[in-house]
């Protein structure tokens, strides 16, 4: 508002009380309401209204941040969280020779570390070398190339096992008190949508994984895979070759939303003033906006001027921080504290968005 001298020499004097919060509005319904006097005697029109009315209000923004190397973690329904690790691809495997140590069947076969088995063999271990003995199965194993399950349709679906996310939960039914499960990252939106994507800490069960990769990850995947050359040379060993759990965690860079601090406007009251003058010379409007500052009853300010323009509050400023942020840290001056990572997306969304129906406009005055 451009500032501007006011055109008039006559005063209405007012008087009362009020309470501290409601000064700027009590002091505005009086102007607005006084009596005018005029020069040659009499009371003149009050050329004074109040165009503009708007409460201290507040509301919260976010923030899109990611951090790397964070370990994905899966939400079971005994509500314990469980590591997620991310199966290598033991599909070509191979023993030092160059011999593969998948069998055609797809399976990883554990055998012992025995050379000679004499109860197998029927008979006492060979003095001269003869063949490659050893690898005898212990009738564990694990698939590591393809599996099926039945989905919920019926239908017959294949999984290729390398590279799959998987987690190990504890299930005391079982023989190794675990079940391994394929799981799935994704993100259930504040609408209870699902999306399917690599940057939010959510999974949810696709199917178990064979029975035998229980007893696999619970181990730390160390089997003795033994191979012996013959009598008289060394073996080889895959228990180094296979990367343990500990070392195929599954970590990703995740997203997420902080609040900023929390933003805030003073209540104002502006009055407009439209005074009489001579015909063919302009009116120029006068306006005076009281504002109460924020959590402070001490003093008021007093703006003056011309061409004021002003938006007043739309929609609920609760729907800004509402169910995503703990009510107690929602203040003028401090920056909230998000409890629901999905609720901040989608109110940040609402406010980047411009297809998105806004809950709350902002007051704005100029």
């Amino acid at each position: 508002m451009a500032l501007q001298k006011p055109q008039t020499n006559f005063a209405a004097y007012i008087d009362g009380e009020s309470e501290a919060q409601k000064l700027i509005n009590t002091l505005a319904d009086e102007i607005v309401g006084a009596d005018i006097p005029k020069v040659e005697g009499g009371i003149d029109a009050n050329r004074w209204e109040k165009v503009y009315e708007a409460e201290q209000d507040y509301w919260v923004t976010y923030t899109p941040k990611t951090r790397p190397n964070i370990q994905g973690k899966y939400l079971h329904t005994d509500g314990n969280l469980y590591d997620v690790v991310k199966i290598p691809d033991y599909s070509k495997l191979k023993f030092k020779d160059g011999t593969p140590a998948v069998e055609d069947d797809g399976f990883l076969y554990e055998v012992s570390s025995v050379y000679w088995d004499q109860i197998v063999e029927g008979g006492s271990r060979p003095t001269v070398r003869e063949k490659d003995y050893g690898n005898y199965k212990t009738g564990r194993k694990i698939q590591v190339v393809q599996f099926s399950y039945t989905d919920k349709r019926g239908a017959n679906i294949f999984v290729d096992v390398p590279n799959q996310l998987a987690t190990l939960v504890t299930d005391l039914t079982k023989p190794d008190g675990v079940t391994a499960y394929i799981v799935k990252q994704k993100q259930t939106l504040s609408t209870g949508d699902v999306v399917y994507l690599d940057d939010w800490n959510e999974f949810e069960l696709v199917t178990e994984l064979p029975d035998d990769w229980n007893y696999s990850l619970k181990t730390a995947y160390q089997w003795e895979y033994v191979r012996y050359f013959d009598y008289y040379g060394s073996w080889t060993s895959l228990k180094s070759s296979i990367v343990e759990p500990g070392k195929s965690k599954y970590t990703f860079t995740e997203r997420y939303y902080t609040a900023d601090p929390v933003h805030d406007v003073p209540s104002r009251v502006v009055i407009k003033g439209t005074p009489t003058v001579p015909t063919g010379i302009p009116v120029r409007e006068y306006s005076v906006m009281l504002e109460q500052p924020t959590n402070d009853w001490n003093y008021i300010n007093i703006y003056y001027g011309e061409e004021f323009e002003g938006i007043n509050t739309s929609g609920d400023s609760t729907t800004t921080y509402r169910g995503a942020c703990d009510p107690t840290t929602v203040k003028p001056g401090l920056t909230p504290t998000v409890i629901d990572q999905a609720k901040a997306q989608a109110i940040y969304e609402m406010w980047n968005t411009d297809t998105i129906v806004k809950t709350f406009i902002p007051p704005s005055t100029k």
